[in-house]
């Protein structure tokens, strides 16, 4: 499981490896966690437009910075 989990985790919604690994989101993150695992920034950042992912107060941070990023590049690229 925890080769898979090594592979799958970054950029697979916990639900499915609920499904994949029969077991609670409970033990899924806290094996995550054990391991030092983290979902990809752009993983989150694309589930959280798709309204999937939204927890979590990385995921707000990411969408924040990402919002200034590009405000920041459509007024430079007007003038």
């Amino acid at each position: 499981m925890e080769s898979e989990l090594k592979r799958y985790y970054p950029t697979t919604r916990n639900k499915e490896l609920m499904e994949l690994f029969m077991v609670s989101e409970y033990s899924i993150r806290k094996k995550a966690k054990e391991l030092g695992l983290s979902k990809d920034k752009d993983f989150l950042l694309k589930e959280a437009r798709l309204g999937g992912y939204l927890g979590g107060y990385k995921t707000k941070k990411l969408l924040e910075k990402r919002r200034a990023y590009l405000s920041q590049a459509s007024s430079f690229n007007s003038k």
